[in-house]
């Protein structure tokens, strides 16, 4: 049976560095991929700092850029746009970007969560605001329902501050904290994994990442390229082929020359990143 293997239309970060260097971006005054370079520099930074899998405005873009370019000038544009990559993404203009999204994307923290006490104490400042309330209220109530129902706030009142109702809150009340506070702990770890101080150590996992699913990929696979009326590539025809990795469909769509290109290009970067 014929399968069609379609580029997705979002995927993982690495797509966004797989873009920047596996799929074609040609070098012009006006920057890379042809458009203005405030606009490559924004693409890229949404692509690669969302790290949620949204890669925006950039696949579609470089898509277009890519088939323009012949197939015997695939492997040298590749290295040029991994080049500016580079250039750009070691610059402070990036550095800055990325200090931003970061801090933008920093766990709340609990340093500003009122005490115990605190808490405890303004809960029984409500409480009592609430049967001062009710204590005016019951001026309004017939002569014969008045009584009573003092008598029930009086009660009320006296059970909310006994020591026994008390212990019961600050109990609920630490163990809320103490939840929340594991809570955080995770999401601060998870958040500097995710993005950690130094940018560098940001773009090294991708650039391993890149090299790690870009491996092995077979170009015997029969495909049967499908454009769009733009002359963008959509995907490939491929008989009796599933479950093909899409990075794979990136570079089979890329070819040869430009995934050998950008694998280079990336192993360069990532030892200078491991000298430093």
């Amino acid at each position: 049976m014929t399968r069609r293997r379609m580029l997705p239309a979002t995927a993982l970060v690495a797509a966004a560095l797989f873009a920047a260097t596996v799929v074609v971006w040609t070098q012009t005054t006006a920057g890379p991929l042809g458009v203005a370079d405030a606009t490559a520099r924004k693409l890229l930074v949404a692509a690669v700092l969302s790290n949620d899998g949204n890669v925006g405005d950039l696949v579609p873009t470089v898509a277009r850029a890519y088939a323009k370019i012949p197939a015997a000038a695939r492997g040298a544009a590749t290295t040029a746009a991994f080049a500016w990559a580079r250039s750009y993404v070691t610059s402070p203009a990036f550095a800055a970007a990325y200090a931003e999204q970061r801090e933008g994307q920093r766990p709340a923290g609990v340093a500003n969560v009122p005490s115990v006490d605190d808490e405890l104490k303004k809960m029984m400042d409500e409480q009592a605001a609430a049967m001062v309330l009710a204590r005016k209220m019951a001026e309004s109530l017939p002569e014969k329902d008045r009584s009573s129902f003092l008598a029930k706030l009086k009660e009320q009142e006296a059970q909310s501050k006994s020591p026994e109702r008390l212990k019961i809150l600050r109990t609920a009340l630490e163990a809320e904290r103490s939840g929340n506070a594991s809570g955080s702990a995770t999401a601060f770890a998870e958040w500097e994994t995710k993005y950690p101080a130094n940018p560098n150590a940001f773009v090294r996992e991708h650039l391993q990442r890149f090299l790690k699913v870009t491996a092995n990929v077979d170009y015997s696979i029969p495909a049967f390229f499908v454009r769009g009326p733009s002359g963008e590539v959509l995907g490939f025809l491929s008989p009796g082929y599933t479950g093909i990795p899409w990075q794979h469909v990136h570079a089979i769509v890329a070819g040869k020359d430009a995934l050998d290109a950008g694998r280079a290009a990336a192993a360069a970067w990532l030892k200078e990143i491991e000298g430093k």
